[in-house]
């Protein structure tokens, strides 16, 4: 979906975030080039990328009527001894990007996990029924050489009997089998995780995010969780309906945020 820039720069909004809009997406005023070379080089500094979901989401930032609020609350409680030159919207925003990707890479990892071992599982168990009593459903001793072999006979201190060895060396169509069945077993255990993940109060991709830039940067950037003011934040940033109470939930099993649990805004 397409954004058109913000057509009046919001009063509240940081001047270093519309910065950055206006240099990135507004190609309509050339006369702002040594003040886009500026921004441009603290943007590169700071490693920021900004593809067309990230274009959406700093537009959020700086119109949505929720952020008013949220960034006069950031400034007032943000730590006084901040390192220079630094610019705390602009550092919170790379760290808003990181904690989307990394909650989206996250929550659809555990799916891909589990089509993939489906996936061996089913391979594992129609390959060992294929090769299962035919030729070539061999002992891996079948495939070593004699020198080879004899090696393995000292080393179990066996007469080098296949069949003996067989228990701890079995045939194809049984390595396979077995094979399938432990894939199998994982896959049944990460449709579990899955299943959790779909659960409310659990690890959506909402508490991955709230963890992550929580735990990456507001923890140590302002005083006190600000439960309200995260809320909203979140909620602009996700474009998701997230309040005070869901916050407090999402990071209520994060052990970096358990020592602030009787701080409130």
């Amino acid at each position: 979906m397409k954004t058109n820039k913000p057509k009046v720069i919001q009063d509240w909004a940081p001047q270093s975030l519309c910065d950055l809009y206006s240099t990135k997406y507004d190609e309509e005023n050339p006369s702002n080039e040594s003040q886009n070379k500026k921004i441009l080089h603290q943007v590169n500094k700071n490693l920021i990328t900004i593809a067309s979901e990230e274009k959406e989401v700093l537009y959020r930032l700086i119109t949505n009527e929720k952020m008013e609020q949220v960034w006069k609350m950031l400034n007032k409680k943000k730590r006084p001894t901040a390192p220079e030159p630094y610019d705390m919207p602009l550092m919170l925003y790379k760290h808003t990007i990181d904690s989307i990707k990394f909650s989206i890479k996250t929550h659809h990892s555990v799916t891909d996990k589990e089509n993939q071992y489906s996936t061996i599982a089913k391979a594992a168990k129609n390959l060992s029924i294929a090769v299962k009593n035919t030729e070539f459903d061999l002992y891996p001793l079948d495939w070593v050489s004699e020198k080879s072999l004899t090696e393995i006979k000292d080393s179990n201190k066996t007469k080098g009997n296949k069949i003996n060895l067989a228990p701890k060396y079995p045939r194809i169509s049984i390595a396979l089998e077995k094979l399938a069945t432990d894939a199998k077993n994982t896959a049944k255990e990460t449709k579990t995780k899955i299943n959790l993940v779909k659960k409310p109060k659990s690890i959506t991709k909402e508490t991955l995010f709230a963890r992550s830039i929580y735990e990456s940067f507001w923890r140590n950037e302002f005083k006190g969780p600000l439960y309200q003011t995260l809320a909203n934040y979140c909620s602009v940033a996700l474009n998701e309906d997230i309040d005070k109470e869901k916050t407090k939930d999402m990071l209520k099993n994060s052990n970096k945020v358990a020592s602030h649990f009787n701080m409130d805004n």
